[in-house]
């Protein structure tokens, strides 16, 4: 048959050796995979082994031949080496530690606790980056330097292992644990003993929550329920790293140089870690029993139930006594029983009677009475619907309006701080200087600086109303400016908190007058008076009088109510009083 070749698969590696036979086109080449044109056979890698093994070429010769043979030796070598079983201990299971963390306790290290959520993970990080981060530790020597170098890695390496669920996973699972049995001895309370033990198995329990042993005066379905739960006990403990804590060689697919190799690796991984499963079942399986052996719940229990069984065998002895009685009486009882048995009946059937047609009025009036309530519960359904509605649309018209009364004041605020920042660039330190010295001329304003140990922000809330720009250096409202409004402004405060520090070096205070100073400049230095902040219409003077005694604190005007605020207050009101009042109270 011209234009055929003959097709061969060998499965044996051993006879994987290339030679000619007979074909009506001409040699062909069997391999491993199936039996091609040697001259132009294209196959797909699957490992330098596998490739180097099965996917040779041909020889044409005896030299080819033992270039060949010479080939595939080592290649073998190659696909052996560095697979002894120290190398593979090393390599460890499926979690890798690196040998900075081997024996180091991640969760200590990190500062949480076992049971920490991924966002205290994470925040614990941040917080430990800030502070152990090498950039910050310029000064320290060499020695001392990599230590905290080291120390840094160390974090690192434990956010990404402890930030990785499945790794979390498996690091917890690699974690000393007590897998003993709990001991209960004589005076020992049960629940106090096996409650411990289930609570510290509890950690690995997949479904949550994981119901508490309890104690003796719980129902029996409760801790029926418990046991329940206990027996059907789904547990996310990694096999595979319990078997590797064991001692047990676990295969590293990092390893694997081809698929066939992975996937062996797998089922040997697989095999491995349902011993280790049954193992973790088992000794479940067996606290379980313990524990239900030496409950005294269960035990009561049984107690009860004999008891019960005892009862009733007694009361089946009376009433096998009772029958035999009543077979005595039979015969002569037998016309009474047939003729109470007749009028039985009759009464029966017209209590039948009476009863089925009581059912059907009861079953009208029934029907009547849900009709009657799913009406009115379709109103009362449609009433909230729309009262929620009105709420709803309440609330994003109030959320509206506070948004523009929040962007209105940063305008605002941002326009003073633009004005005062313009009238401080055009003073020098000089002139804010010699501004400090005339307003010291002033006896109870001298005396209550005078009263400072320490330039603060009492300082600068005692002068902030001789002169606008001293506005910039009291605290900032709680309003979010732009970026390089607010660096201004922190550079302004910087220099007049400079400029009056350099005063308060050189001013003798020679004006000053403790009886003149007022209540409300003593209540700035001692703390009584809180220190006045930015408002919306607080005045801006350059200059201005002496205080009073008690100066009375400037209110902001408060904005006219809109004709839609009227409105929507009087619709509130008319749906509910109670509704209204807390809207009042919200809008103040």
């Amino acid at each position: 048959m011209p234009g055929r070749r003959a097709r061969a698969l060998l499965d044996d590696p051993n006879g994987c050796q290339a030679e000619v036979i007979l074909s009506c086109c001409g040699p062909v080449q069997l391999v491993a995979g199936g039996c091609v044109a040697a001259a132009n056979y294209l196959c797909e890698a699957a490992g330098k082994a596998f490739s180097a093994r099965f996917e040779a070429r041909a020889p044409t010769s005896d030299s080819d031949a033992a270039s060949s043979e010479s080939d595939e030796s080592a290649a073998g070598e190659e696909y052996g080496k560095n697979k002894s079983n120290k190398d593979k201990k090393a390599a460890g299971g499926y979690l890798k530690i690196s040998e900075l963390l081997k024996g180091v306790q991640l969760y200590e290290l990190m500062g949480i606790s076992e049971g920490a959520s991924q966002d205290e993970i994470k925040k614990a990080y941040r917080t430990m980056a800030l502070s152990a981060h090498p950039d910050k530790q310029a000064t320290m020597e060499p020695d001392e330097a990599k230590k905290v170098q080291e120390n840094f890695i160390k974090i690192q390496e434990a956010y990404e292992l402890l930030s990785d669920p499945v790794k979390r996973k498996q690091y917890d699972s690699s974690l000393d644990f007590d897998e003993s049995l709990p001991k209960l001895r004589s005076g020992e309370d049960f629940f106090q003993v096996f409650g411990e033990a289930f609570r510290r198995n509890a950690r690995f329990s997949v479904k949550r929550p994981v119901p508490d042993l309890g104690s003796m005066e719980d129902e029996p379905r409760s801790w029926k329920r418990f046991y329940e739960f206990w027996d059907n006990f789904q547990s996310w403990r990694d096999p595979v790293m319990l078997a590797q804590s064991a001692g047990e060689e676990i295969c590293d697919l990092a390893d694997a140089e081809c698929r066939e190799e992975r996937r062996w690796m797998q089922r040997e991984n697989e095999r491995v870690a349902r011993k280790y499963k049954q193992q973790e079942r088992d000794r479940i399986a067996k606290l379980v029993s313990l524990a239900e052996s030496m409950d005294p719940r269960v035990q009561a229990e049984k107690e009860a139930k004999r008891q019960k069984e005892m009862a009733e065998q007694a009361e089946e002895r009376a009433k096998l006594a009772a029958e035999k009685a009543e077979e005595r009486k039979k015969k002569e009882e037998q016309r009474k029983k047939e003729q109470a048995a007749a009028d039985a009946a009759k009464r029966q059937q017209e209590k039948k009677e009476e009863q089925k047609a009581r059912k059907a009025e009861e079953k009208q009036k029934k029907q009547e009475e849900n009709e009657r309530l799913k009406k009115e519960q379709q109103r009362e359904e449609a009433r909230i619907k729309a009262q929620e509605q009105s709420e709803k649309d309440k609330q994003l018209a109030q959320a509206k309006k506070q948004e523009m009364e929040q962007e209105r004041l940063v305008q605002l605020f941002s326009q003073d701080r633009i004005d005062r920042l313009a009238k401080l660039d055009a003073l020098t330190d000089e002139k804010l200087l010699d501004a400090l010295q005339e307003s010291v001329t002033d006896p109870g304003l001298a005396g209550a600086l005078k009263l400072l140990d320490q330039v603060d922000d009492r300082a600068v809330a005692l002068v902030h109303e001789r002169q606008a720009v001293w506005g910039l250096a009291l605290p900032p409202p709680q309003i979010r400016v732009e970026n390089a409004l607010r660096n201004r402004v922190k550079k302004a405060r910087n220099r007049l908190t400079q400029v009056m520090t350099s005063f308060f070096s050189k001013c003798e205070f020679d004006a000053a007058d403790d009886g003149a100073v007022s209540e409300w400049q003593r209540g700035i230095v001692d703390g009584s008076v809180e220190i006045p902040t930015w408002e919306e219409t607080a005045p801006e003077p350059e200059t201005a009088p002496d205080k009073p005694d008690k100066p009375e604190k400037k209110k902001a005007k408060k904005p006219e109510k809109s004709k839609e605020d009227d409105l929507d207050q009087i619709l509130a009101e008319l749906d509910s009083p109670e509704k209204s009042k807390k809207a009042g109270k919200k809008k103040k």
